[in-house]
């Protein structure tokens, strides 16, 4: 059987798809996080308005309203992090899944041409050891891979741009 190998630790470090992905879920996270903010800002902003009102002369129902005004702030706030954290949360989901169909379609190519039987995945301290460094294909498979993202992302800037006159 003819088997290869590559390290996914060294993919996951130099595989340019990965540490752009990192980049928007970070500036996504960022973003989100000034949203929230904003809204906890506007918030305690209001309840503080609220709490310095004067209620010796309001009747019953104003003091319930404001109450229930207090309650809605606060469950608005908790939504909006709920919802932020779902958010992010897929968006994960989605760029794992995207860099790990990348590989295997990446993997596939490159096997059509390579003819190896299996091509393996190990990571440092992981359970498979390798003992035959000539198997080792990561830059091969790290080079492949930063080409074909290379490639498709100036397909997708060039279909972007306006066509020039």
């Amino acid at each position: 059987a003819r088997i290869a190998y590559f390290f996914m630790d060294s993919v996951q470090q130099g595989y340019e798809k990965v540490r752009e992905s990192g980049d928007r879920f970070r500036n996504e996270s960022r973003r989100l996080e000034q949203n929230m903010q904003r809204e906890m800002q506007r918030a305690q902003g209001r309840y503080e308005e609220l709490m310095r009102k004067d209620h010796t002369y309001s009747t019953q129902a104003e003091v319930e309203r404001d109450q229930a005004e207090v309650q809605q702030l606060m469950g608005s706030i908790q939504e909006l992090q709920a919802r932020s954290e779902r958010e992010l949360a897929a968006l994960e989901v989605r760029m794992l899944s995207e860099i790990s169909l990348e590989i295997e379609a990446f993997l596939e190519e490159y096997n059509e041409h390579a003819g190896f039987d299996y091509i393996l995945s190990v990571q440092d301290g992981g359970q498979i050891w390798v003992g035959n460094d000539e198997l080792d294909i990561t830059s091969e498979v790290l080079n492949g891979l930063n080409s074909r993202h290379r490639n498709a992302r100036s397909r997708k800037e060039g279909a972007a741009s306006p066509a020039q006159p």
